[in-house]
Order: C-alpha cells, then structure tokens, then sequence
C-alpha cells in the first residue's frame, strides 16, 4: 500500500469511524479493505457490509480477489474477506412497505415505511458506504437507510471523491448533513432543523439553502474527514485533452429539429431538453423516434473514431450518453479490428473485467454506468464520443483511466465534437465544471441557441 493509504489507515483507527474523500483513482477501496481484513485477523470483528451503487457490486467484489496483489496478503486473506464481507446494492437496503394511515371517502391514503432488509438487518463489525454523496439528501430513503445501519456498526467508513458537488461547480454543504449523520452514527445533528439552524445563513422561497456558514461548515468537514489530492501523493501521467472536430453531415435533419419541423420525423417534442436531445443524437448518428425505432444517421463521428482506434494498438476506452450512440461506436470498433465489449445497464457486469485482463483491447460505456468505480487504467487512450449532462460525470468518466496504477506517462483523452452545432456549447459547459440543467436549456431555447 502506498504512503497515503496508509495514513488514511491510521486515521481510520484513531477515529475508529471516518469519512474518506480521497480524490478519483486514490485507491480509497484498499483502504477500507485493509482495515476491514487488520480486524478480522485481530478478532475484534466478525463481518463487515458494504453498501454501493448497483453497478459497483462487482467491481467490489474484484477488489476483494486483487488483494493479493498487495503485500501482506495471500490466498487466506482473500477468503477470510470473501468469506465475511457482504456487499449490497443501495436499493437492496432497504425495504418499503405501505401503511395505512386514515380513510378520505371511499379511499384508504397510505404512507410509505422504510425498514432495512431482513438479510442485513442485524450489528456489523465495519459499514463500508461507498460513493457516499449518494446517501446526502436528508430526506431521501437511501440517506435514512444509511444511517440505521451505521447505528448498528462498530465502525464506518464513508467513501467519496465529491462529497459536496452541486453542479454548475457549486459547493453544495447540505450534502455534508446526510454524509456526516451516517459516519457519526446519526449523533452530530438531532435533525435536520439543528443543521440548518447551524450551517444555513440563507434559503430560496422553497426552502431550499441557497448560503451557508462556511467556516462552521468547513470545520465539521475537517472534524471528520480526511481528503488527499491525486497529484499530491501519486506520480501521475500528464493529460493531454484533443479536440477532434466531427463537420455535420445530417445537415436537413438537424436543421427541421431547429425550425421544430418534426411531423415528417413522427415526432412529439413537448420541452427543450426533448429537443436539444434529439439534435445532440443527430450529430453522433441516431436518432430516437420512439421507444422502439430509432432512425440511423450519417455521422462524421464514425471516420474519427476509426482514426483513432487505428491510431494506436494500445487499449482504448470509449464513453457514450446514448444507447445508440454505444451501439454505433461498438461497429466501429469492431470494424476497426478491435476487440470490443459494451458496458451499459444492459451489459453482463464481467465485460469490464474482460477488457482489464485483457480479453478486449476496446471498451464502449455509458456515462451513467461507467463513470464510477470502474478500473480502466489498463488503457491510456480515451474518447469522448458525445457530451453527458453532468460535470460530475464527465470527471468521473475521466477518472477511469487517470487513476492509481496507470502506467502510462501520458492520459489521451479526445472530444469528438460537431461545430456550429449545440454540441459544442453542451461540450464546453460541462468542461468548464458546469451541469447543463433543464433550467438552461430552456434558457438556451429562449434565447435561440441551436
């Protein structure tokens, strides 16, 4: 283990429970499995849980077998984990159940109840939350699940990167209520209302904070956190960011989507995020007609991205926003000789794992699924085939490759982009650190920006 880890290891058991913020591609997953195995071994424990998004149970339950690779470990270490780690999805948490609470006429109104899950309901030696900033909301089911669990645990570990991003590279502290109530054991607020009378200096019309007390804030962080920054304890590659221009080819498609001449598509756009959509789809080379059609465009894109798959016989990493867009990126690759899998919500999760080893030398994600928790540094290439929405995911996806383990003395990364198209304006709002949100795009309508 490496410096950095270690001293996150000694944090860890000198507060007994703490919440790691390590940057993206720190190794953050050995530290909590370190602790978790040190306590095993000692006896002092005798199970640990780790809750998770879905699409990272596997890449845990790989963590787990890579142990060996570290000194100090061996093949009994590995069972003692495999043995005595359980690891769950978010969702699988936790279980609802409608209540009924009084009749209204004829009608019974029903409340929700939230209970843990009967497999998991019972004392933990070690909770693991990992991507932490998902259970922050302090009123959301996941956050509330959390926390009962960590009442039952002799330790937490928090585990995330960006624990108070709020989009539009905003600090957002409410995040810090839900995040820091788990790890503490529910003990650092009452509630929420001791929070926000502590930490909230200003609130909109919906009583949403819109100000904080940032020195309050920044110390309850402090208090029990402990961050590191990728560059500061690690050699890494440098970046080098390539724009690669994709000249429009759909030229009549995309100007009727602008004009709102849709009735020859057999299409109903109700809003702008429904009409930006369609347009970001025709520059990549689909476009989604209904749930079942999808109409396939001609795409500049495809050229490029055989450039660059030609280019370089090392292992490349492909990211998409949309479903066709990953399908149309998939034939390139494969026309490209490449060994290619998907990895998307409809995808086995062991294709990650294929491409890691080695079984392909090529790999299409979707933001949504790939952007977190996955392993992809056995590539130093990767394209940005289309732009996401969120700025978080898009450093996320980047993440993938620039992280511990890397090899390679440079990270390539290439944005394919079509000019004088809304893509472009999409692609540098979320590169300069911005969330393209509903609310902007109507703004972008009203103004004309197509």
């Amino acid at each position: 283990m490496r410096e950095h880890q270690l001293y996150a290891l000694d944090a860890i058991e000198a507060n007994g429970s703490l919440f790691c913020t390590y940057d993206l591609g720190t190794g953050k997953t050995m530290i909590a499995l370190a602790f978790i195995y040190r306590h095993l071994k000692k006896g002092d424990i005798k199970n640990a849980l780790v809750v998770c998004p879905a699409s990272l149970v596997a890449s845990w339950e790989q963590a787990i077998e890579d142990c060996i690779k570290f000194e100090g470990f061996d093949s009994r270490a590995v069972q003692l984990l495999k043995d005595n780690v359980t690891i769950r999805s978010f969702q699988k948490m936790y279980k609802s159940t409608k209540v009924p609470i009084r009749k209204s006429g004829d009608q019974t109104i029903y409340r929700r109840s939230i209970s843990i899950r009967d497999d998991i309901d019972h004392l933990w030696g070690v909770l693991v939350v990992d991507e932490a900033h998902q259970c922050s909301a302090h009123n959301a089911v996941q956050t509330k699940a959390a926390i009962t669990l960590a009442k039952n645990s002799k330790h937490v570990i928090s585990l995330s990167a960006t624990p108070l991003h709020g989009g539009g590279g905003i600090v957002d502290y409410s995040k810090s209520f839900g995040e820091l109530q788990v790890v503490t054991k529910g003990t650092l607020f009452k509630n929420w209302t001791e929070f926000s009378n502590k930490a909230v200096t200003a609130v909109d019309r919906w009583f949403k904070p819109i100000a904080y007390n940032e020195p309050y804030c920044k110390k309850i962080m402090e208090d029990h956190s402990i961050t590191c920054r990728i560059e500061d304890c690690m050699d890494m590659p440098d970046k080098i960011e390539q724009e690669m221009k994709c000249p429009l080819v759909e030229k009549t498609v995309y100007k009727d989507l602008t004009k709102g001449d849709i009735a020859k598509y057999g299409l109903e756009i109700e809003n702008a995020g429904a009409q930006y959509t369609k347009m970001l789809q025709v520059v990549s080379g689909s476009m989604k007609i209904s749930d079942t059609k999808t109409m396939v465009l001609k795409t500049s894109k495809d050229d490029v991205l055989g450039d660059i798959l030609n280019s370089t016989e090392r292992p490349v990493v492909i990211f998409c926003n949309y479903r066709a867009s990953i399908d149309h990126a998939y034939k390139v690759a494969k026309k490209a000789g490449r060994r290619v899998v998907i990895y998307d919500g409809r995808s086995k999760t062991e294709t990650w794992k294929d491409f890691q080893s080695g079984k392909a030398d090529c790999i299409v994600c979707q933001y949504q699924s790939g952007s977190a928790g996955l392993n992809l540094q056995v590539a130093a290439h990767m394209v940005l085939y289309e732009p996401c929405y969120s700025a978080l995911l898009l450093a996320q996806a980047k993440g993938r490759i620039y992280r511990s383990g890397q090899t390679a003395r440079t990270c390539q990364y290439y944005y394919l982009y079509t000019p004088n198209t809304i893509e472009k304006r999409v692609w540098d709002t979320v590169r300069a650190g911005n969330d393209v949100s509903a609310k902007l795009l109507e703004e972008w309508s009203i103004k004309g920006i197509i």
